[in-house]
C-alpha cells in the first residue's frame, strides 16, 4: 500500500507464511520512498501497468495492491535540460509498525530531502571508512587501482572475520555479557569480579585479573574476540547455510559477535593480525579451545561457541565428516604469526592447561574398518549429542564442549594440542603417496569431495612438513608437557614407528600398508580413550623433547614422500589414490596418481622442501605447463580435460560380459539390472549411479554379487572420480581459475623471494619476476574488459567461458592483504619490524609523490630517495634505523626512502 500522497510505499504480509494450525502475525514491512520527483507523478506498486505504459496508455496510481508480486515504480513527465535530472529511491526493511509510522510523518512534514539522503551516505561511508581505517584499509598510492584492490580485499575480509572495534581496548560488560553466554556460573563469577574493574580496561589488564581467578575463568577472557562487522556467511547455494547480517542491535548499538565457518573464519582472522596483533593469542585459543580430543575440528564457531553437523535422515544434503587441511595450516599460520609478532606469547602457554575440547559427536571407526570401506567411517554418537545439547542448555555455550562431572570443560596444554594434531595426520600417512582422506570430507575444496575415502594429500602432508619443521626449531616444544597416559603412549608408538620405518616404504606397497596399519592400530587405542571424555584422562607428563624427536624421524619419511610426488611433467602431486584390494599375502597399499592441480604446487612452494632456485625451476615449469591459461594469463585449477561423450560411457568390456552373472542377468531380462542395446552394447541400468545402489538392488545374486560390483568399478572408475572438479565446468570445474588458490601462490611466491633476499640467493631476481607475472594476472591489473567484471574486487572463480563470478566472499582476500604488506615491504620477525622493499613496485612511488597508508594505524610515507632508508617517531622524537629494524611498540609515525629505478 501507499502512504504520504504515495511518497511511501509499504510491502507487507497479512500473515506469515506458515502451515502450522496456528496463527503467526507479520508485523514488519518493506519500505520504500522517494524524493526529487515533479509533481504528478503516479506510484505504481506492481508491475501490473508496465505494459500499458510501454503501449502509451494512461495510467492510474496505486494506493493498495494485493495478491501481485511487489514492484516500486513512479512514472512522470520531465524536460531534461543541460542541468539533468536527479531522484533519489529508498528502500529499507524491516521496519516494524511504530517506525513505519514514524517515517510517514517525518515524510509528511517534508523530510526525506536529497541533501538529507547525501548526508545519510557520507555518515555511512564515514562508518565504513572508519572500520576499514581499523583494518589499514585506507591507502594513497601512485598505483590508485592498487590502493583500491586493497580496500576492497580488507573490506570484505571484515565482512566475513570481523574487525576489532577499539584495538585491544574490550568494555568489561559486554566481556561479562560473553562470559556469560558461554558458561552461565563462570559467568556470574566474573561479574562479581568484575565490579572492581574499570568499565573500559585493556586486554592485557583483564587477562591479568582473570588469571587470578583462576584456568576456567582465564580461559574463557583469552577465548573473548569483541569483533564487529562480522556475519555468518557461506556457499548460498547450500541449503543448510543460513546468513545473518547483523551489525546493529533494535537499539541501533553496534554488535559484537562472530560467526563463520570453520573453512572461512580464521583465514580472515590471520589477515586481521598484521593490524592487531594484540589478539593472535585470542584467535589461536578460540582455535585450539575447539579442537575435538581426536584432533579435528567442529564445522562452525561464534561467540556463542560451536556446532557441528548432524545427521538428518529426512535431508539429502545433509552429511558428516571432518575437513582435511585446515587444522594444519590454518593453525600454523597463527602460530607462525604469533612468534612473529610477540614471541613470548606461545612460550607461555606451552605447559598450562587452558583450553577446552569440543565434544563433536563424531567417532571414528577402527582402522580395520575403515580400511575395509572408506567412505564410511565415522559412527554419529546420537546420544552424545543429545547429551552435549542438555548441557547447553543448562550451563551455556560451553556445554557442547568436554565437561567433567561438575559441569567443568575438561582443558588441556597447547602442548597436548599439537601433539593430538601431529597424531591425527602423521597417523594417516601412507608412505609414499599422501595423507589419507579417512574422514569422509575432502579438504578445502570441495570440489574434490569424492576424494574422501581412497584419496592421499600431498597438500596437508605438505602443510604438515612445514608445521613438523617449526615445531623441530621452536625451542619450547622440547620442554616437558602436561597430557593424559593415552596420548603419551601413542606418540611414543609413532616415534617408534616412524624410526622403523625405512625410506624405502615410499615404494613399496607392503611397506607402506605396514606403517598405516601399525599407526591405525596406535590410533585406535588413543581415540578410544578420547572418545571417553573426561573419564579417559589420566594425566602424566611427556618427557623431554618428545615432539621434536618425533617431527626428526617423521621429516625424513615426508620428505621421501613428496619428492615421490615429483611428476614425470616436473610439477607435483596434489592427490593421489590408494588401494587397498584384497591380495593373496601381506596387505598391500597400491598408490595410483591423478591429474596435476595448482593446490600441489602451492603446497609444496610453502612446505620448506625447495630451495630458492628449485622454486624457480618449478615455478617455470609451471608457467610451461597446462595449468597456465595464457588468454587469461593466470593459472587454472586444474586443465581442462577431454571427458568421454555420452554413449561412450558405461559400456560393459568383455571381461564383465564374461562373467556368468551377467549371462544369466541378461537372459532372465533383468533391465533394473543390465539393458543392452540393438548393436549388442551393454550397460548398467541407467538408476543404477552409485555402488551403493548396486548393491541394494543386487542383494539377491549371494555370491555373484561381488563380481558384478567388481566390474561396475572398473567400468565406471568411480575409485578416481573426485567430485565435481572432474564433471563440471563451473565453480571450481575444469576450466576454471580458482582466484583463492591464485592468490595463494602469490603468497607462496613472496616467501619464496623473502628466503631468496635473506640468504642473498642468485634466484632473486627470476623469483621477483615470476611474483610480478602471477600478480599481473590478477583482475585489477587487466582491467574489465580482460577481466570480464569490476576489475578491484576480488572474485570466487572465472569459468571456462565468460568472466569473474561471485565477486566478494572469497578466502583470496586473506592472501592479498598478507601480500600487500609484503609488497610494502613490511615484515615482522621475532618481535621486530623489518623493512625490505625488494617488491615494491616503482609505479605505485612516483617521483615527487609518496605512498601513504597505515600499518597497526600506524601513518606511514614512503618517498623516493638516493638510498632505502628508514626512520620511526617515538613520543621520545625522531630516531634512524640503520639496519631498516624496529620495534613497532610505541612508534606513532613511519618515514622511508626507497632506491627504485625508474620501471618495476
Amino acid at each position: 500500500e501507499s502512504l504520504v500522497d504515495g511518497r511511501l510505499a509499504l510491502y507487507t504480509l497479512y500473515a506469515q507464511i506458515w502451515d502450522r494450525a496456528e496463527p503467526k502475525e507479520s508485523f514488519h514491512a518493506l519500505v520504500a520512498w522517494h524524493c526529487g520527483l515533479p509533481p504528478g507523478a503516479r506510484t505504481l506498486l506492481s508491475a501490473h501497468q508496465v505494459g500499458a505504459f510501454c503501449r502509451g496508455d494512461t495510467l492510474q496510481a496505486e494506493a493498495l495492491t494485493r495478491g501481485r508480486p511487489g514492484a516500486c515504480l513512479a512514472q512522470f513527465s520531465a524536460a531534461v535540460d543541460g542541468a539533468g535530472l536527479a531522484w533519489h529511491q529508498v528502500i529499507d526493511g524491516p521496519r516494524s509498525q511504530v517506525e513505519v509510522d514514524a517515517l510517514a510523518r517525518r515524510l509528511a512534514a517534508g523530510d526525506g530531502t536529497a541533501a538529507q539522503i547525501a548526508q545519510a551516505r557520507q555518515r555511512n561511508t564515514e562508518g565504513v571508512d572508519d572500520l576499514l581505517a581499523r583494518a589499514d584499509g585506507l591507502q594513497h598510492s601512485g598505483d590508485p587501482l592498487a590502493a583500491a584492490h586493497h580496500r576492497a580485499n580488507v573490506l570484505f575480509n571484515i565482512m566475513r572475520g570481523g574487525v576489532f572495534v577499539d584495538g585491544t581496548r574490550i568494555e568489561r560488560d559486554d566481556l561479562v555479557a560473553f562470559a556469560r553466554q558461554r558458561h552461565h556460573a563462570l559467568g556470574d563469577t566474573l561479574a562479581q569480579a568484575a565490579t572492581a574493574w574499570p568499565a573500559r580496561l585493556t586486554r592485557e589488564a583483564a587477562l591479568a585479573a582473570a588469571a587470578e581467578l583462576g584456568p576456567q575463568i582465564e580461559r574463557l577472557v583469552m577465548a573473548y574476540l569483541p569483533l564487529t562487522f562480522s556475519r555468518r556467511h557461506g556457499d548460498p547455494s547450500r541449503p543448510w547455510n543460513k546468513f545473518s547480517v547483523r551489525v546493529r542491535d533494535a537499539q541501533g548499538r553496534r554488535v559484537l559477535s562472530h560467526q563463520g565457518n570453520w573453512r572461512d573464519i580464521f583465514q580472515n582472522w590471520e589477515a586481521l593480525v598484521p593490524s592487531e596483533p594484540g589478539w593472535v593469542g585470542s584467535m589461536i585459543a578460540t582455535f585450539v579451545g575447539a579442537m575435538t580430543p581426536d584432533g579435528y575440528n567442529p564445522y562452525r564457531i561464534g561467540r556463542d561457541g560451536i556446532d557441528w553437523e548432524a545427521i538428518e535422515p529426512d535431508d539429502p544434503w545433509s552429511y558428516i565428516g571432518y575437513w582435511g587441511d585446515h587444522q594444519v595450516v590454518y593453525l600454523l599460520r597463527l602460530l607462525e604469526a604469533a612468534q612473529a609478532h610477540d614471541p613470548a606469547l606461545l612460550d607461555g602457554l606451552w605447559n598450562r592447561a587452558l583450553f577446552p575440547f569440543a565434544d563433536v559427536p563424531y567417532r571414528l571407526k577402527p582402522h580395520a574398518e575403515q580400511v575395509r570401506a572408506p567412505k564410511q567411517t565415522i559412527d554419529f554418537d546420537h546420544a552424545a549429542h543429545e547429551r552435549a545439547h542438555e548441557r547447553r542448555a543448562a550451563l551455556g555455550g560451553d556445554g557442547l564442549l568436554v565437561c567433567d562431572e561438575a559441569g567443568l570443560p575438561v582443558l588441556a596444554t597447547l602442548g597436548e594440542k599439537l601433539a593430538n594434531i601431529v597424531l591425527a595426520k602423521a597417523g594417516s600417512l601412507v608412505p609414499g603417496g599422501g595423507l589419507w582422506l579417512h574422514t569422509q570430507r575432502p579438504e578445502w575444496n570441495d570440489a574434490n569431495n569424492a576424494l574422501a575415502g581412497y584419496g592421499l594429500s600431498v597438500v596437508t602432508l605438505a602443510h604438515l612438513r612445514r608445521m613438523l619443521a617449526w615445531l623441530a626449531a621452536w625451542p619450547p616444544a622440547a620442554a616437558p608437557f602436561a597430557l593424559p597416559a593415552a596420548t603419551l603412549q601413542a606418540l611414543r608408538g609413532l616415534l617408534a614407528l616412524a624410526q622403523s620405518t625405512p625410506l624405502s616404504a615410499v615404494d613399496q606397497p607392503v611397506q607402506r600398508r605396514r606403517f598405516l596399519d601399525a599407526a591405525g592400530a596406535l590410533l585406535d587405542t588413543w581415540r578410544a580413550s578420547a572418545y571417553q571424555g573426561a573419564a579417559g584422562r589420566t594425566l602424566t607428563t611427556a618427557p623431554q623433547g618428545l615432539l621434536p624427536d618425533l617431527a626428526a624421524a617423521l621429516l625424513p619419511l615426508m620428505d621421501a614422500t613428496l619428492q615421490r610426488s615429483r611428476r614425470p611433467d616436473g610439477l607435483f602431486d596434489t592427490y593421489n589414490l590408494v588401494s587397498f584390494d584384497p591380495a593373496e599375502g601381506e596387505p598391500t597399499a597400491e598408490v595410483s596418481r591423478l591429474y596435476p592441480m595448482l593446490e600441489g604446487q602451492v603446497a609444496v612452494l610453502s612446505a620448506g622442501l625447495l630451495n630458492p632456485s628449485e622454486a624457480a625451476s618449478l615455478l617455470d615449469t609451471l608457467f610451461a605447463s597446462p595449468l597456465y591459461t595464457a588468454d587469461r594469463d593466470s593459472f587454472l585449477l586444474y586443465p581442462d580435460r577431454d571427458l568421454p561423450r555420452f554413449l561412450a560411457r558405461n559400456r560393459l568390456d568383455d571381461a564383465a560380459l564374461a562373467l556368468p552373472v551377467v549371462q544369466r542377468l541378461l537372459a532372465s531380462g533383468r533391465h533394473d539390472i543390465l539393458q543392452q542395446q540393438a548393436d549388442g552394447t551393454v550397460r548398467f541400468a541407467p538408476g543404477l549411479t552409485s555402488r551403493g545402489e548396486l548393491e541394494a538392488a543386487t542383494v539377491d545374486l549371494g555370491g555373484e554379487q561381488a563380481a558384478l560390483l567388481t566390474a561396475y568399478e572398473r567400468v565406471l572408475q568411480h575409485h578416481a572420480f573426485t567430485g565435481r572438479s572432474g564433471t563440471m565446468f563451473g565453480y571450481e570445474g575444469l576450466g576454471c581459475i580458482y582466484w583463492h588458490m591464485v592468490a595463494k601462490l602469490l603468497l607462496a611466491v613472496q616467501e619464496q623471494v623473502f628466503a631468496a633476499h635473506d640468504a642473498g640467493d642468485a634466484a632473486l631476481p627470476a623469483l621477483c619476476q615470476h611474483y610480478r607475472r602471477v600478480r599481473a594476472g590478477l583482475g585489477y591489473r587487466r582491467g574489465a574488459a580482460a577481466f570480464g567484471a569490476f576489475p578491484l574486487d576480488p572474485y570466487s572463480h572465472t569459468p571456462g567461458e565468460g568472466g569473474a563470478r561471485q565477486p566478494g566472499m572469497t578466502g583470496q582476500v586473506k592472501e592479498e592483504i598478507l601480500t600487500r604488506w609484503g609488497e610494502l615491504g613490511l615484515r615482522m620477525h621475532a618481535g621486530l619490524a623489518r623493512f625490505d622493499p625488494v617488491l615494491l613496485d616503482a609505479a605505485e612511488l612516483p617521483p615527487g609523490q609518496a605512498l601513504r597508508f597505515t600499518w597497526r594505524r600506524i601513518p606511514c610515507a614512503w618517498q623516493r630517495g638516493a638510498a632505502t632508508a628508514l626512520r620511526v617517531r617515538t613520543a621520545a622524537g625522531w630516531v634512524d634505523c640503520p639496519d631498516r629494524c624496529f620495534n613497532p611498540q610505541g612508534v606513532v609515525e613511519i618515514e622511508a626512502t626507497v632506491a627504485l629505478p625508474d620501471q618495476p
